[in-house]
C-alpha cells in the first residue's frame, strides 16, 4: 500500500496557543517529541523564583536601551524625539504664562 518514498509520519497537533503559533508561522506540524520539550522547558521557567534582574529586564526602558546600544539611527530617532517634545512642552509653557 505505502511505496518506500511515502513514509508515515508521526506528527501530532496540539490543541495549545503555542502550537497554533508554531504551526502557523512554519506551515509544519510539529513533532511530538518537540512539542513535550518545549512543554517542559515552559513548566520549568514557570515553576522558578523571579529575580531582582528578571524583573528589570521586563521593563520597556531596558528594552529600549538595550536596542539604542546597538542602532545609531534609533539612538538619533529617540534623542530628536526627546528635543521636539520637550521643545513643544516649553512653548507650551511660555505660551501659557
Amino acid at each position: 500500500m505505502l511505496s518506500s518514498g511515502n513514509k508515515p509520519q508521526n506528527r501530532t497537533v496540539n490543541s495549545s496557543s503555542q502550537c497554533k503559533q508554531e504551526c502557523s508561522k512554519s506551515g509544519k506540524i510539529p513533532l511530538k517529541e518537540d512539542v513535550a520539550k518545549k512543554t517542559d522547558q515552559r513548566e520549568a521557567t514557570e515553576n522558578s523564583s523571579w529575580g531582582l534582574y528578571e524583573l528589570f529586564e521586563m521593563q520597556t526602558e531596558f528594552a529600549l536601551c538595550q536596542s539604542m546600544a546597538r542602532s545609531k539611527t534609533l539612538t538619533i530617532m529617540v534623542c530628536l524625539g526627546v528635543l521636539g517634545y520637550g521643545g513643544f512642552i516649553l512653548f507650551l509653557l511660555k505660551m501659557a504664562s
